[in-house]
């Protein structure tokens, strides 16, 4: 870059990251969708599955 170059701002842009805006957009909806929920008590646990890999497959 010579002295008459102009400097590139900002420098450190990869394509395609999101911007300030962008992120603060979705703070505000994670945020919100926090708050919306309250502090109830929390879901029931899922259930686990009845059978698993290992009791179905058999190595020959």
């Amino acid at each position: 870059m010579t002295a008459r170059e102009p400097a590139r701002t900002p420098v450190a842009v990869v394509r395609g990251a999101p911007t300030d805006e962008q992120l603060a957009a979705v703070l505000a909806v994670l945020s919100a969708a926090s708050g919306a929920r309250g502090t109830g008590t929390p879901p029931p646990p899922v259930p686990r599955p009845r059978w698993s890999v290992e009791s179905v497959w058999r190595p020959a």
